[in-house]
């Protein structure tokens, strides 16, 4: 079992409420119809993320920023989840 993050912040001008919104949308899409060797996935609201060069290695930020989980059965499967994650529907 694999658990990949990722880290992203909306476009500059993109409410916040619709980008969570679409968000939600997603992970509710791949818990539906879940790609090969897919185990679940979480986001979760974030104040601060990995800033290389930083004092302390993060970086707060005065934006949403966001941290998506995905439980993954191995390396594999994460290429099926990035094709997924583009599908139509999607």
């Amino acid at each position: 079992m694999l658990a990949y993050l990722t880290w992203h912040t909306p476009a500059p001008g993109v409410d916040s409420g619709a980008y969570e919104r679409a968000l939600a949308a997603f992970h509710q899409s791949l818990a539906h119809v879940p790609p090969s060797g897919f185990g679940g996935s979480a986001t979760f609201r974030v104040a601060r993320l990995p800033a290389p060069g930083s004092e302390d290695g993060w970086a707060e930020l005065e934006t949403e920023a966001y941290e998506d989980w995905y439980l993954l059965d191995n390396w594999a499967s994460l290429g099926v989840l990035e094709e997924a994650a583009v599908a139509r529907g999607r």
